[in-house]
C-alpha cells in the first residue's frame, strides 16, 4: 500500500459546521437554551407533573449513533414515558421560525425549534 492509498483510508476530520450544529443542539436539548421546545398536546397532557423527568431523559440522552444520527447533528432520538416511545426532534428555522434557516451552524440567524411528540404522533 502507497502513502497516498494510507492517506484515503485515514479517518477524516469531523467537519467543523457539523461540530458547531451538534452543540448548538445539545444547547437546547440538555438546557432549555437556545431555542424553543414544544410538547405535543399528547405528551403534555400524559406527562402532567412528570414533565420535568421528561426533559431531564431528552436532555440525558446520549444513544446516538451512525445509524439514527448519520450526518452527526444529534438532532434526534427517542425516549420512553409510561412505556410509551417519545420522540423529539430540533430543526432548524429562520430567525421568524417562517422558513428553514440559512445556516443551522449559525446561532444568530437560526431559531431552534425541538419537538418533543409520541410516536404515533409523528
Amino acid at each position: 500500500m502507497t502513502g497516498s492509498e494510507t492517506q484515503n483510508h485515514a479517518p477524516s476530520q469531523p467537519d467543523p459546521r457539523l461540530v458547531r450544529i451538534a452543540a448548538l443542539n445539545d444547547r437546547i436539548r440538555k438546557t432549555n437554551e437556545g431555542g424553543i421546545t414544544f410538547l405535543s398536546r399528547d405528551v403534555a397532557l400524559m406527562a402532567g407533573a412528570k414533565t420535568v423527568d421528561l426533559l431531564k431523559q431528552v436532555a440525558d440522552y446520549d444513544r446516538f449513533t451512525k445509524t439514527n444520527d448519520p450526518q452527526g447533528e444529534r438532532n434526534r432520538g427517542a425516549v420512553l414515558l409510561f412505556g410509551k416511545e417519545v420522540l423529539w426532534e430540533i430543526g432548524y428555522y429562520d430567525e421568524q421560525a417562517v422558513g428553514p434557516s440559512k445556516d443551522p451552524a449559525n446561532a444568530d440567524v437560526t431559531t431552534r425549534i425541538m419537538t418533543i411528540m409520541l410516536a404515533s404522533e409523528y
